[in-house]
């Protein structure tokens, strides 16, 4: 067994190992001396020799790609039994594809069909490889989904040191889940991938649980075709979602004379839970040409439930909500409960109102803890629906922040480092250090430091080295590493 046979998933130690042996796309009905990466998904999926690759079994199959570029060249008739355009997965047992690494292997189509198309009770790991193209926006609104991948009817989906890129599709231009199903990423990147409706990377609906460590978001867009553009990079609207140590950086939501635009980062929904810890989220917009509908949250934009945003250890940079309808330049509540904790705010905007935090609605509640607001106009909405917990520090006394005693308004300076934007000061996410001027530097008691988790945005532990009080926002000054 190979290398990546044998960094398989426990249990794999029987499982068959298929080395795909040419990169040209095909099918053969009888046995020949080349195995294709068609061939190997549908020996994966009957368990029966295909070409020449050997059968799959019941186990855990292991697809083993080569240093080299593999195109899709079959042209589709959009079937589901792998005969030709997309690489259909079902079936057979759970199968793994391993490349040679995110730069060195390459899956590639131009064809007007997806790359993968994972079957309902399949179970698909992709590993240390690029999926390029894919567009399934001539599918139509109801059936273009997961320009690059998708599980429409379920599924277990893992994706390990994977770029997805050039997707084009109605909804998830890069990947689409629909639930019951799971979704794990771990040091993958989305750059790139383009929706006209919802989620320009990801989208994720109904029963699924996402986990994403470790992974960056960049460059993608969602525009509107016939309904809003939600989530630039990310449509959440799946049971949950737990994002650590990652990037979301530079994606657009963008709306036409007729339509809104919502997180320009991500937009969270349909009551689905979020937890983002250590991460960076930065550059992102929404933005609509028009006086006649908003533009919410360029961070962020969360609603359409009931559900918990809990945000941790992470910085908001740069991000905007256009004008001249824009709402939330960073974070726009439209319901449910958003708990800020050891946040760092610098630079974002709004056209409208609330640069850093927005929420109008008497159906959501922000709290806010520990945290760096820089904004002109940090906060938007009632104090009815915007708390301090204290120790925030805020560059304007605005009422509708609700300061509280331990709060600090007014700041003239912050005591950033490198003016404020985002470098690299250790750790997996670029973060806004602090001088030793700052006053944000031992603001908070021992006693409200908890909410930190014990650590800042880097995992350094908190609180830093000799001090028993910590710091607010993001970055612990005198932290050192676990």
């Amino acid at each position: 067994m190979g290398v990546i046979a044998a960094l398989a998933l426990p249990g794999a130690s029987s499982a068959a190992t298929i080395k795909v042996t040419t990169t040209a796309d095909e099918l053969d009905a009888s046995p020949d001396s080349t195995c294709s990466l068609r061939e190997a998904v549908e020996a994966a999926r009957t368990n029966l020799a295909k070409g020449g690759c050997k059968a799959g079994e019941a186990a855990t199959d292991i697809i083993e790609l080569a240093k080299a570029d593999y195109h899709l060249t079959i042209p589709t008739t959009n079937e589901v039994v792998n005969a030709n355009g997309d690489l259909d997965v079902s079936g057979g047992g759970p199968v793994v594809l391993a490349g040679e690494s995110m730069n060195g292997t390459d899956v590639i189509s131009a064809q007007d069909d997806r790359l993968i198309e994972v079957g309902s009770t399949a179970k698909l790991t992709l590993r240390s490889l690029t999926l390029s193209g894919g567009d399934v926006t001539s599918f139509g609104t109801g059936t273009g989904r997961g320009g690059t991948v998708e599980a429409g009817d379920g599924g277990t989906l893992k994706l390990s040191r994977v770029r997805v890129t050039s997707g084009e599709a109605y909804v998830g231009g890069g990947l689409y889940l629909a639930g019951p199903g799971t979704l794990t990423l771990s040091r993958s990147v989305f750059a790139a991938n383009h929706a006209t409706g919802l989620g320009g990377a990801l989208d994720v609906v109904g029963a699924v649980e996402t986990k994403i460590k470790r992974s960056t978001f960049s460059e993608n867009t969602v525009t509107d075709l016939n309904d809003s553009a939600n989530g630039g990079g990310i449509s959440n609207r799946g049971t949950s979602m737990t994002i650590t140590d990652s990037s979301i950086v530079d994606n657009h939501a963008t709306g036409d004379t007729m339509e809104a635009a919502s997180g320009g980062g991500l937009e969270n929904a349909n009551a689905s839970e979020l937890t983002i810890r250590r991460s960076l989220i930065a550059g992102n917009s929404a933005a609509a040409p028009t006086t006649n509908f908003f533009e919410g949250g360029g961070g962020i934009w969360t609603g359409a439930g009931t559900a918990d945003v809990t945000l941790t250890n992470t910085t908001f940079y740069d991000n905007s909500a256009g004008s001249p309808n824009g709402l939330g330049g960073a974070i726009y509540a439209h319901s449910g409960t958003v708990l800020v904790n050891h946040v760092t705010f610098n630079a974002n905007t709004a056209g409208n109102a609330g640069d850093d935090v927005d929420t109008v609605s008497a159906d959501a509640y922000v709290l806010l803890r520990n945290s760096i607001l820089d904004g002109g106009d940090p906060c938007s909405g009632s104090a009815t629906f915007i708390d301090s917990g204290k120790y925030n520090l805020a560059q304007v006394d605005d009422p509708e922040c609700d300061f509280q005693a331990g709060d600090q308004a007014d700041v003239v300076t912050f005591g950033f480092t490198s003016g404020g934007v985002p470098t690299a000061n250790g750790g997996p996410t670029d973060t806004i250090a602090l001088k030793k001027s700052s006053p944000a530097v031992n603001l908070v008691p021992k006693s409200a430091c908890g909410i930190a988790q014990k650590e800042d945005q880097r995992g350094f532990k908190r609180p830093g080295r000799g001090s028993r009080r910590c710091d607010s926002g993001a970055y612990e000054r005198r932290a050192r590493p676990r």
